[in-house]
């Protein structure tokens, strides 16, 4: 599923229903599956490798209503961050100097780094890479916003939980 948005992230969850039970003895139910509650589990700590002295910004903001685990990787696949956000928050990172894609999983309740969010947990990654450093003598970093907009100006693809 790919969306527009102005440096911002935003992803659909559908409606997941239960066929109907053609036993006699039992009704027909149609109803939505509940989500398997995980265990309680410490929230991630922040991870930075220090590949570099030398960084530019990473301003990431996301909306209430679910939390975020973000992750920025090098664009031969290596993750040099990766860090937890709690619904309707934000907040300012250093990225080596590099190429980057930024990849992100969001839900309610968080499972652990193999479960995430457990089962609802939506995952994407920005369609766009990311160049970090010094162009001329202006330092470059971004801004990012997980807000939906209208005039957004970066897509996003839903990616699977082997990709992220």
């Amino acid at each position: 599923m790919r969306q527009e948005i102005k440096i911002a992230i935003f992803t659909l969850s559908g409606l997941v229903l239960a066929g109907c039970n053609p036993v006699v003895d039992k009704p027909a139910i149609v109803a939505e599956q509940p989500e398997i509650a995980c265990p309680s589990v410490q929230l991630p700590k922040d991870r930075t490798k220090k590949a570099s002295s030398k960084t530019a910004p990473l301003g990431i903001a996301v909306p209430s209503g679910a939390n975020y685990f973000i992750k920025v990787v090098s664009v031969q696949g290596e993750e040099v961050s990766s860090f937890y956000m709690e619904g309707g928050t934000s907040r300012k990172v250093n990225v080596p100097f590099g190429s980057y894609r930024i990849k992100y999983a969001s839900g309610q309740n968080w499972c652990g780094n193999e479960e995430l969010f457990g089962q609802k947990t939506l995952i994407s990654e920005a369609d766009q890479t990311f160049d970090f450093g010094i162009v001329g003598d202006q330092l470059v970093g971004y801004s990012v916003e997980l807000f939906p907009q209208s005039q957004g100006n970066l897509s996003t693809t839903s990616i699977g939980r082997g990709d992220f």
